[in-house]
């Protein structure tokens, strides 16, 4: 879809913060709204549009054209027009690639073999955006790419290192993240995320232990990092 719900918004952005790419690739922009908000917000307020003192490489994919709107111009280094299946052999790798609502719209064969495939060209992770339970439908507003050819589910990625998350949308529907972490980073954030009480234990141990050393410095008795591990 050109624009996609925005449930799933801070919990993308987070990740992908997170991961501290220095080049994204956006599958399946619509109207630029990752491209937008990933400029806007891990460029540090430098500029919201493409800029050569900015570390980051933000591209796009976008296989209808009418989607293709000035947003593109101000937000996307680059912009490849055409079905993400025959553009991304073409490309280098990235350090994060998002797709976003794609995979649905063609057969779930296709879908996972493209999957496979941005899992090759993705460094640190990827990140899929798509409806849980959605109906098949046909093509609408004569965009052919509009059509759900594939239903998925949660349990289609049951023994995938990923981790899921499902936002409550329609009564029937759910929509999805699904992330693959493909570096250190990313995986102990994504099992952060799984078991947020690793979280907290993670940053209390840390504050402790600094100050256990910093109380050793200071040649006071009590705690020793050794009591700590």
């Amino acid at each position: 879809m050109a624009s996609s719900p925005h449930q799933d918004t801070s919990f993308v952005l987070d990740f992908v913060n997170n991961a501290d790419p220095e080049s994204v690739l956006d599958v399946g922009a619509g109207f630029g709204r990752w491209g937008f908000l990933i400029r806007c917000h891990l460029t540090h307020g430098t500029s919201l549009t493409v800029n050569p003192r900015q570390r980051i490489r933000i591209d796009a994919i976008e296989a209808h054209r009418p989607n293709i709107n000035p947003v593109y111009q101000a937000v996307y280094d680059n912009t490849y027009e055409g079905d993400v299946r025959e553009v991304l052999p073409g490309l280098a790798g990235y350090d994060v690639i998002i797709c976003s609502h794609v995979i649905e719209h063609m057969p779930k064969d296709d879908g996972w073999r493209l999957i496979g495939r941005m899992k090759e060209h993705a460094r640190k992770a990827l990140i899929l955006g798509l409806p849980f339970n959605d109906p098949l439908r046909e093509a609408r507003d004569g965009n052919e790419f509009e059509a759900h050819r594939s239903v998925w589910r949660p349990c289609d990625f049951r023994g995938q290192s990923v981790l899921i998350k499902a936002f409550p949308f329609s009564s029937t529907t759910d929509l999805g993240v699904v992330i693959f972490p493909l570096d250190d980073n990313t995986r102990w954030h994504a099992r952060t995320l799984r078991n947020p009480l690793r979280a907290f234990a993670v940053r209390h141990l840390g504050v402790m232990r600094a100050l256990a050393r910093l109380r050793k410095g200071r040649g006071g008795g009590g705690w020793s990092d050794g009591a700590m591990e």
